[in-house]
């Protein structure tokens, strides 16, 4: 899947990783001149005029204060394209597959299962990059300076940032796993949940559906396997929080 990633999305994953990184660097970067023009501000205090080089910075926070502004937008406009992008190279991927196997595949439970799980998840994938591209952008940037910083002030502080660094890696990690488990265990409850909405909702069957007077039937048969669905989840993302 990595390879296949890289091989059809390396572009969308090298710019989305450039504007994690750049985002993240305009924070520093603010802090660290900011910290400078208060450092000048306090060496001016007194002698009545303003230094060439307190204008500099001042123009240069500015500038670096402007774009933390704008930081969100940018984030977020990235993480969209990022994902339009990744999901329809991966959708359509997974059509060609589809098309191409025999049709007497998809008579075989066994293979209906892989193929719901698949395609109930291609959408993840470009979650996944996205996830891990902020961890080595964004949280392992934010790491490392803040072990800087207390390197320089408070060194015990250090001790904290590992402790807390190591249970948000493992908790992931946990909940991870467990997410990846319980899709699996719900692929054929899926099944029937997409059957059931398909019937409801798709107009091919609406004939059949007004004619047999079947909604009723089928309604609660999807209730009943979207609560069981609905609340699973809701107790795995519970526990996330």
């Amino acid at each position: 899947m990595i390879r296949k990633t890289f091989r059809f999305c390396g572009f969308y994953l090298l710019a989305y990783a450039l504007i994690l990184i750049f985002a993240t660097g305009v924070g520093f970067a603010a802090n660290l001149v900011n910290k400078a023009l208060v450092n000048e501000l306090a060496a001016l205090k007194g002698m009545g005029q303003i230094s060439a080089a307190f204008i500099g910075m001042t123009i240069v926070y500015m500038c670096l204060y402007f774009f933390q502004r704008v930081n969100g937008f940018i984030i977020t406009f990235g993480s969209n394209f990022f994902k339009y992008r990744v999901d329809t190279i991966f959708h359509r991927i997974f059509m060609w597959k589809s098309v191409n196997e025999p049709q007497v595949q998809f008579l075989k439970k066994g293979f209906m299962d892989q193929y719901s799980f698949v395609g109930n998840n291609t959408g993840k994938i470009s979650s996944f990059f996205q996830n891990l591209l902020t961890v080595v952008c964004v949280n392992f940037g934010g790491i490392v300076w803040s072990i800087a910083l207390f390197v320089i002030h408070e060194p015990i502080l250090i001790v904290y940032v590992i402790l807390i660094s190591i249970g948000t890696f493992w908790v992931n990690g946990y909940v991870s796993k467990k997410e990846y488990e319980l899709d699996k265990q719900q692929i054929e409850q899926q099944r029937f949940h997409d059957y059931y909405k398909g019937v409801l909702t798709d107009k091919r069957y609406a004939k059949e559906v007004r004619v047999y007077r079947i909604a009723d039937f089928f309604y609660e048969k999807w209730v009943a396997v979207y609560e069981k669905l609905r609340v699973e989840k809701l107790v795995l993302s519970t526990k996330r929080v």
